[in-house]
């Protein structure tokens, strides 16, 4: 009996353990990745990694990853889970022995089906971090009005640099007649300043995302003046050095005068090579970001085009600007986008030729808003897109033709009114005779001509009607047509009264 006992409590053990173990994603889960391209992937510990993408129910699918190049291409056991109506999660989680940081791997998903390679990426493990939300969410008063002190912790489960205030959060706080969000908050508590009701019941909420990249960006608008911006509010103690250096010579510190806020302004030739990196905090704490050589004809992004000035002309608006470089007009390409009023999407179109002019179609009678960029076409120099020019606001008037439009429906409702009006009088002219006819018809001439019109309404004098009743039996039978309304209107005189 002990030994049934212990088998069934075996197995149910094994078969709960087996349940609890599979894999399964949540709906938020797969909503906060909705974003990311396919395969979306996440880790929630740094070493764990998880790949999945939405598919129809009945496809089949391959998932192949490749560690480094030099290693051959791994096969995962793909799961599946059903998600929505007629959809499936097809599923990877790698094991921990190939989960591997700053290792950029390469994934494919196969179409069993058609062999062919729908989903194609490179990704880095820590690039794809999936945070767990804070926990223990505190709210402290600050001794001052309209003020609150929240504090909060994130799990223990990460490694010091994501612990570090390189994690943003974002606190959202609704009570019962205001609600705000504030974003981006790197320390593990913040000052709430909101307009509290003595007794009003408030909710706060938040959410944490890792940010990693310092975004440590270089580029030259003219091949001679260097730009060097990153993002200094990741870090609180905001101790910046910028290092920089051109090929063979040795390391320069970025002067205090060309140092402004979370940038750097240096001066360079054409052919000039750099060298740039970043660091933040005291030695040998401190982080060190490193940028990639820098060749001012590779990254050039010259500022906004100006000028910018439009002709409306037969059903289309004709755009003009000043180039932003003069010296590599010939080598740039030009960007344009519009937008209707009361319309939120921007329609956009890109030049094929170095030309500062361009005509496009548009809606007449509508008013538009209108910005144009600039790029290095990538013949002879290469690097971003321009920020956009300063909106210019163009109305389009309505044309000749609406002249038309608008006047040949009022002249065809005149018209038609005026033959409304002709044949109903027409009509009403031909009854009123027809009528007339009728009534002259019902007399015939040996009907009495010396009837005596009376004013004295006979309906009045009943006993008129009586007395001479005799009288108006000898007219012609054909008199007896007139209605009572008729006679009511006359009296006849008998003869020889």
């Amino acid at each position: 009996m002990m030994d049934s006992v212990l088998t069934w409590w075996i197995l149910l053990s094994c078969l709960f353990k087996l349940v609890h173990l599979e894999l399964h994603l949540s709906k938020q889960d797969v909503a906060l990745l909705s974003m990311d391209k396919n395969p979306k992937c996440f880790t929630k510990t740094l070493e764990d990694f998880t790949c999945f993408w939405e598919a129809a129910v009945g496809k089949s699918y391959d998932f192949l990853y490749k560690i480094d190049e030099s290693s051959a291409e791994t096969r995962c056991d793909v799961k599946q889970q059903t998600y929505e109506e007629k959809t499936v999660l097809h599923i990877c989680k790698f094991p921990s022995s190939d989960v591997f940081m700053y290792v950029e791997m390469q994934l494919r998903v196969i179409d069993r089906g058609t062999d062919a390679t729908i989903y194609n990426r490179t990704v880095s493990v820590e690039d794809q971090i999936l945070p767990y939300p804070p926990f223990n969410i505190s709210l402290h008063p600050t001794g001052e009005v309209g003020q609150m002190f929240v504090e909060w912790k994130i799990p223990n489960i990460y490694p010091p640099f994501i612990q570090s205030s390189i994690c943003q959060y974002e606190i959202h706080y609704s009570c019962k007649y205001t609600s705000n969000t504030v974003g981006l908050v790197s320390k593990h508590s913040h000052k709430l300043v909101v307009s509290l009701v003595a007794g009003e019941n408030c909710t706060v909420q938040m959410r944490v995302k890792p940010e990693a990249d310092i975004e440590l960006r270089c580029h030259t608008p003219d091949l001679h003046q260097i730009l060097c911006k990153w993002r200094g509010e990741l870090y609180d103690d905001g101790r910046y050095s910028f290092h920089y250096r051109q090929a063979n010579s040795s390391w320069k510190l970025c002067s205090e005068d060309n140092n402004s806020v979370h940038r750097c302004v240096l001066y360079g030739q054409e052919s000039s090579v750099y060298q740039f990196y970043l660091t933040v905090g005291l030695q040998p704490f401190g982080r060190t970001f490193y940028a990639e050589n820098f060749s001012m004809n590779s990254n050039i992004q010259t500022r906004p085009p100006e000028g910018l000035k439009a002709q409306p002309e037969e059903g289309r608006i004709c755009l003009t600007w000043y180039p932003p470089f003069l010296k590599i007009s010939q080598y740039l390409k030009y960007q344009i986008r519009y937008q209707r009023q009361g319309e939120t999407e921007w329609k956009d179109f890109t030049t094929l030729s170095s030309k500062t002019s361009t005509c496009m179609d548009v809606q007449r009678g509508s008013q538009y808003t209108i910005q144009v960029r600039a790029r290095t076409n990538g013949s002879v120099y290469s690097g971003d897109w321009s920020d956009w020019s300063k909106p210019l606001t163009v109305l389009l008037p309505l044309g000749k033709e609406w002249i038309f439009i608008v006047c040949i429906p009022v002249a065809l409702l005149i018209i038609a009114s005026a033959m409304i009006f002709f044949f109903s009088r027409y009509f009403r002219d031909a009854a009123l005779s027809h009528l007339a006819k009728e009534k002259l018809h019902c007399c015939p001439s040996t009907c009495p001509t010396n009837f005596q019109e009376r004013s004295t309404n006979i309906l009045n004098h009943s006993y008129l009607l009586l007395a001479e009743q005799s009288d108006f039996e000898e007219y012609h039978s054909a008199c007896r047509q007139y209605t009572n309304m008729e006679i009511t209107a006359v009296a006849f005189e008998a003869s020889g009264e």
